[in-house]
């Protein structure tokens, strides 16, 4: 069974994956919390990891966090899933390019909004 990390704040999860993996042969934990990840990351090996580049609670953005869960977990198959573009509480703005998910250690990306065939299509082939 695939296990699979879902992190991201609630209104996104529930916005983005709604039902996405119950009637599949998957095994997900979600999380709202960067550092719950890691702590949950530290314990146990997931094939795949779906994270929110918007979270708040990690360092302003997930590719932060990225960066740390390959430290961890180097064979994990990490995707971003966001906005071309953000405004972090601070009023910095992010702007994603393919070249910047890849340099923070992504396998892939999804731009919202994303149709559940779109995961389940990059996720069920890598």
């Amino acid at each position: 069974m695939e296990k699979i990390l879902v992190v991201g704040e609630k209104e996104q999860i529930e916005g983005i994956l709604p039902g996405i993996f119950s009637s599949n042969t998957f095994d997900v934990i979600f999380t709202e919390s960067g550092e719950e990840a890691l702590a949950i990351i530290q314990k146990d090996k997931f094939n795949v990891i779906l994270l929110g580049l918007e979270l708040s609670s990690f360092v302003n953005n997930g590719a932060a966090l990225c960066t740390e869960i390959k430290r961890i977990s180097p064979t994990a198959k990490i995707y971003a899933v966001t906005v071309n573009e953000f405004v972090s509480p601070y009023g910095r703005i992010f702007k994603f390019t393919p070249d910047s998910f890849l340099d923070a250690g992504f396998i892939d990306f999804f731009d919202r909004p994303v149709t559940n065939g779109q995961i389940l299509e990059k996720v069920s082939t890598r």
